[in-house]
């Protein structure tokens, strides 16, 4: 009687084991699955973030090209006036 108690008690523990197992297996495919999204979030981060820059940088030219435009315009305006008043005398 002892021994059947022993195996029995040994494919008990055999069993949990074996569970255990399998919620051990079915808990590292979540986490890999969550770990390969987290991934792939942060490609899409680094991605949108480069975007952004390039972005900023087109934009820093643009607004020194304005910038430039607004001088010489200022600077002809000024020569214009200029030229006018002298043609005025």
């Amino acid at each position: 009687m002892i021994i059947i108690e022993c195996v029995e008690q040994y494919y008990r523990i055999l069993f949990r084991v074996c569970e255990c197992t399998e919620e051990l297996k079915q808990e590292l495919r979540h986490v890999k699955s969550e770990r390969d999204q987290m991934s792939e979030d942060l490609i899409n981060a680094e991605n949108a973030f480069t975007d952004v820059k390039k972005r900023n940088e087109k934009l820093k030219l643009i607004i020194n090209e304005h910038k430039t435009n607004t001088e010489t315009l200022k600077r002809f305006s000024e020569e214009s006036v200029r030229y006018t008043e002298e043609q005025k005398q």
